[in-house]
């Protein structure tokens, strides 16, 4: 049990140190790139068309 604790107590104290930029990670620094991608998706994508509440062996007629 105190080995799990010790690994779990290791690899949250790396990443908060990675969090605050203690250490970084080598190579540019992607994260505009990534909120570019992720607007340009969220833009592009259309509301979902509405279902018709009744179930295939319904005799009402679906909604306008």
């Amino acid at each position: 049990m105190a080995r799990i604790l010790t690994v779990w107590v290791l690899t949250r104290a790396l990443l908060l140190l990675c969090v605050f930029h203690v250490l970084t990670a080598p190579g540019p620094d992607v994260t505009s790139d990534v909120s570019v991608i992720y607007q340009a998706g969220t833009r592009s994508c259309a509301p979902a068309p509405s279902r018709s509440t009744t179930s295939p062996g319904s005799t009402r007629p679906p909604p306008p």
